[in-house]
């Protein structure tokens, strides 16, 4: 018709030629087209015959067999991920401010670089009756029932850090005996004792120190021969530290792992009030003691702490195990009422940091459902089908699962470090920066279902244009997989240019980023889908209607 059309056309503008022979030539030209087209259908690509063989029911099974073979061994890894919050996984390893923190850790040791405070405070507890006849509230600190509160509460983190160390050798967490026996013996030069009736006999040397509260030299050396304080190398004496306890407490309750007594606590603020007006205590213990005091206990006498300087690194499991266990026997002490109405918290160290990245991981899981189910959704609605957003989630699941596992293998295990390239050698501690795969998330989830709709967009235009579903699937593929291609291999440049940035948090990152849009690209979309085109058939995009094939289902009548 459109020849016939043509032909009267043309010859009625050149008035020459004749009709029939114009004809003739514009069926012979339309036959000599289809030819060609007929002849370019059946001599398909490399690309179309590679995806026949992943559309057909039994080969396109055992090709995907064979991927996830080769994927779910890493793909498990994943379940193996160790998160950290190390402060050198944020720096960059040639950074003066590393060097500095690495230098302070070893010269000082690790857990003065985030030391912790246990803070006491008696504002709340009960002091009796008041003079309207109401409780009155607010206890002081100082006070021996307060010290005893103290060392109870440090003696609870004492068998923590034991726990951990595994420093017993029957295996008992504790060592009580042992423990408690060296304390004793540390206690003795403050005059500290019990008798059998338990009563502090201590009580009677302060009472005779009180009866001495004069002022001038008589009542000094009265007070240094009542209490035999050594001085300040005493506590460096290898004889009186607890073997048992790494970690090291200061406050005026405790000095080097030695927890000290009330009486002595007493002697120190009793030297200083005789020696006004410049308060100087002569004995240098008794004026250590009462300097600590100053710095530590607020004006009301109602708070005070003790500060926690680690024998490890904060950051690391040991750290986090023990900042765990010494906030759950600080909850069940304070629950059991165990500290005489005084409250006991445990602040500074990475407590902040920890609680921020705990809460962030928590909310993780539902974060991942909320995302996935955003994209279910969205798909569904975009295709009007239940069975593309279904595809789109399990291939997302896959590269996901993939590289979060191959982060593992690659920055815990150490799988690549004989390449010696810096940012794919095992990091500082075989860890992950905790914020690298939260923020690897979103983006491999958006470049994913990206290409995923790139793909399953042109499938639909062929199906809808008449195809079948195995031809619209062939030609959907080979219509895509240029642009597909192109667009991952800029972005695996894009985001391997950072795996070069020498800071630890950021390469993982970019690994992460760039390994997802690889397998993505020559993986997933490649090959998977395909193949799970193929399994549902006519049921690839259910329950939305699709016109009939038309002709022989490669869009040829």
């Amino acid at each position: 018709r459109n020849c016939a059309i043509d032909g009267g056309v043309e010859a009625s503008m050149e008035g020459s030629r004749d009709k029939g022979l114009s004809l003739w030539h514009c069926l012979r030209g339309a036959r000599a087209t289809r030819d060609d087209d007929d002849s370019r259908a059946e001599s398909p690509t490399l690309r179309k015959r590679l995806s026949a063989h992943l559309l057909h029911p039994v080969r396109g099974l055992l090709i995907l067999l064979a991927v996830l073979a080769l994927l779910l061994p890493a793909s498990l890894r994943s379940l193996d991920l160790k998160s950290s919050i190390a402060v050198n996984l944020l720096l960059p390893r040639s950074s003066p401010s590393l060097e500095s923190y690495e230098l302070l850790g070893r010269r000082f040791g690790p857990g003065t670089l985030s030391p912790y405070r246990i803070v006491f405070d008696g504002r709340d507890a009960p002091s009796g009756e008041g003079e309207d006849g109401t409780e009155a509230r607010g206890k002081e600190i100082d006070t021996e029932e307060a010290f005893e509160v103290m060392h109870r509460v440090v003696g609870e983190f004492v068998k923590c850090d034991a726990a951990i160390r595994n420093e017993t050798a029957d295996g008992n967490e504790t060592a009580p005996h042992r423990t408690n026996a060296r304390r004793h013996e540390a206690m003795a030069p403050f005059g500290a004792g019990r008798n059998n009736s338990g009563r502090d006999e201590s009580s009677t040397s302060r009472r005779r120190l009180a009866s001495r509260h004069t002022k001038g030299n008589a009542s000094i050396d009265a007070l240094s021969h009542s209490f035999p304080v050594p001085s300040p190398s005493w506590f460096d004496q290898p004889s009186y530290h607890d073997k048992s306890t790494v970690t090291h407490y200061s406050g005026i309750s405790t000095a080097g792992g030695v927890s000290i007594p009330h009486s002595a606590f007493v002697a120190a603020r009793l030297c200083r009030d005789l020696c006004e007006p410049d308060g100087h205590c002569p004995v240098e213990a008794l004026h250590a003691l009462t300097a600590v005091d100053d710095m530590v206990t607020s004006r009301d006498r109602l708070t005070t702490y003790v500060s926690v300087t680690l024998g490890y690194d904060p950051f690391t499991d040991e750290g986090i195990k023990w900042l765990e266990m010494a906030r759950d026997r600080l909850d069940q002490m304070n629950a059991r009422d165990e500290l005489g109405g005084y409250t006991a918290v445990l602040d500074g160290g990475i407590g902040v940091e920890y609680d921020a990245v705990k809460s962030v991981y928590d909310a993780a899981p539902f974060m991942i459902g909320v995302t996935l189910g955003a994209v279910f959704l969205l798909t569904g609605a975009f295709f009007r089908s239940v069975m593309a957003p279904l595809r789109s989630v399990l291939g997302i699941g896959l590269t996901l699962s993939f590289v979060y596992g191959l982060l593992v293998l690659t920055y815990q295990d150490g799988a690549l470090g004989w390449t010696k390239i810096p940012g794919l050698m095992p990091s500082p501690g075989g860890e992950i920066c905790w914020i690298a795969p939260l923020m690897a998330f979103s983006v491999v989830v958006g470049l994913g279902l990206d290409y995923d709709v790139f793909l399953s967009t042109r499938v639909l235009e062929f199906r809808l244009r008449g195809r079948s579903d195995e031809s619209s699937a062939i030609e959907g593929l080979d219509e895509t997989a240029r642009i597909i291609t192109a667009a991952g291999l800029i972005m695996a440049v894009a985001f391997g240019g950072l795996t070069m940035s020498g800071s630890p948090c950021l390469e993982q990152w970019a690994f992460l980023l760039t390994a997802a849009v690889l397998v993505d690209t020559f993986v997933v979309r490649t090959v998977v889908v395909p193949i799970l085109l193929g399994w549902c058939g006519r049921y690839s995009w259910w329950p939305r209607k699709l016109p009939p094939v038309v002709g022989d289902g490669r869009g040829r009548n």
